[in-house]
């Protein structure tokens, strides 16, 4: 009895302490909590929001603005399964960053992974240049 006192009580304290709420607008810090990378040559942030529940399931709301490169973008395109889609910047009860890009301006391509998915991101393969709002709830 006293083992399985200790053990209850052991994975009670895990379970409090992995669940923390994030809230950072550290570009570095969001890029890790969203993608699990540092800034490189391939990707850096420059901007970004980011909220993550202290659920266990982990729901987020991320705005980031990133340089990145060509080959970075058509991977992240790709192993996404990102498409062509639409951009809603109406989405309910969600206040966008000031730095964030409004509209879909020119030269920028939207992409989302499904038509369901409030979820978007603007690219501009050309310039480098990625808006990335990503929601899962």
């Amino acid at each position: 009895m006293k083992y399985l006192t200790r053990l209850f009580f052991c994975a009670l304290s895990i379970f409090l302490v992995s669940c923390q709420e994030v809230n950072t607008t550290d570009p570095e810090e969001a890029l890790d909590h969203w993608l699990g990378i540092n800034p490189s040559e391939e990707v850096t942030p420059i901007n970004a929001k980011y909220w993550q529940s202290a659920h266990l399931f982990k729901e987020y709301t991320l705005f980031m603005e990133l340089d990145a490169s060509e080959e970075w973008i058509e991977g992240f395109i790709s192993q996404n399964s990102l498409r062509r889609g639409s951009v809603d910047m109406h989405v309910n009860g969600l206040n966008f960053p000031e730095w964030f890009m409004a509209g879909q301006p020119e030269g920028f391509v939207p992409y989302k992974k499904d038509m369901y998915d409030v979820s978007f991101y603007l690219i501009h393969k050309e310039e480098g240049k990625v808006f990335v709002f990503e929601s899962q709830w």
